[in-house]
C-alpha cells in the first residue's frame, strides 16, 4: 500500500509538474515483480529496481528542477528493530542447515532466558556456517540491544532489513540513491 501511495503521489507530481502523454500498455516494475515472492539482495531483479528507482528520481528532480520549484528530498526510513524480516533465504548450495538450525534454535532458547551474550554468541556460530537468513541478523541485532550495545544492534537490524528477500521495505541502496541522485542535481536531503 505504501509503494502504491509513494507511486502514485509521484505520478500525481508528474502530471502537475509536466503532463506526460500515456505510454499504453506499459507495466511498471511493481506490476512486474508481482509475480516473484521474494528477490533476494543484489538479484538481477533486485538491481534493476535500484537502478530504475535511481533513473526514475533523477528524471522527476531534473523536471522539477526545470520548473525552478524548489524541493527537499527525504531518505526513506522504516522501522528496523520492531519488524521482524517476512523472510528469510539461505545462501546458494547451503547444506548445513540441521547445524545451523540447532544453533539458532540454542540462541532462541538462551535469549529467551535473558542469557543474552551468550545467545549472541550462539547466534554468531551460526552465522559462521551462514550468514544470509535475514532473521539470523535480526536475531543477532536484538541480542545487541539487550547489552545495550545499540550500533552493533543497529547494523544487525539494517543488515535484516536488507537481506529480507520480501521487499516491503526499501533496502539501503535506496537510500544511497537518493543521496547521490540529490548530490548529482544539488537538491538537500533529509535524513
Amino acid at each position: 500500500r505504501l509503494y502504491l501511495l509513494l507511486r502514485n503521489g509521484v505520478h500525481s507530481l508528474k502530471r502537475m509538474v509536466a503532463p506526460a502523454p500515456s505510454t499504453g500498455g506499459s507495466r511498471t516494475l511493481m506490476e512486474m515483480m508481482i509475480g516473484h515472492n521474494t528477490i533476494p539482495l543484489q538479484s538481477p531483479l533486485y538491481r534493476q529496481g535500484v537502478e530504475n528507482f535511481s533513473a526514475n528520481l533523477s528524471d522527476i528532480l531534473q523536471t522539477i528542477h526545470s520548473r525552478r520549484v524548489p524541493v527537499l528530498v527525504g531518505t526513506l526510513v522504516s522501522n528496523l528493530a520492531d519488524l521482524e524480516p517476512f523472510e528469510s533465504q539461505f545462501r546458494d548450495g547451503f547444506r548445513e542447515k540441521d547445524e545451523w538450525s540447532a544453533l539458532v534454535q540454542q540462541g532462541q532458547d538462551r535469549f529467551s532466558a535473558g542469557q543474552y551474550q551468550s545467545a549472541l554468541a550462539s547466534f554468531q556460530q551460526a552465522a559462521q556456517l551462514d550468514s544470509m537468513p535475514a532473521m539470523l541478523s535480526f536475531r543477532i541485532g536484538q541480542c545487541y540491544r539487550a547489552l545495550h550495545r545499540y550500533e552493533a544492534a543497529r547494523q544487525a537490524f539494517i543488515r535484516a532489513r536488507d537481506l529480507d528477500v520480501v521487499r516491503f521495505r526499501a533496502g539501503s541502496d535506496f537510500n544511497d540513491v537518493i543521496r547521490t541522485v540529490c548530490a548529482q542535481q544539488q537538491v538537500p536531503v533529509v535524513e
